[in-house]
């Protein structure tokens, strides 16, 4: 979860990945359209997603990630 929808998880070790550069481009691009702007400012009200599988299959289907 990007620590701009929740600054609480910023020292959160459960909430850190090590992924390759591809991936990171995936899940930045995926972040975008699910939580909003990375800024903060455009952020869509919106119910995590914690699950890591469902994580990857949005980074892989962008068109499928449920609308805010």
């Amino acid at each position: 979860m990007p620590i701009t929808f929740d600054p609480s998880k910023a020292d959160d070790a459960d909430n850190l990945d090590v992924i390759c550069p591809e991936c990171h481009y995936k899940k930045d691009k995926f972040e975008s359209v699910y939580y909003g702007s990375s800024d903060g400012v455009g952020r869509n009200d919106v119910d995590p997603i914690t699950e890591v599988k469902l994580v990857d299959y949005y980074m892989n289907h962008l068109d499928q990630i449920p609308k805010a």
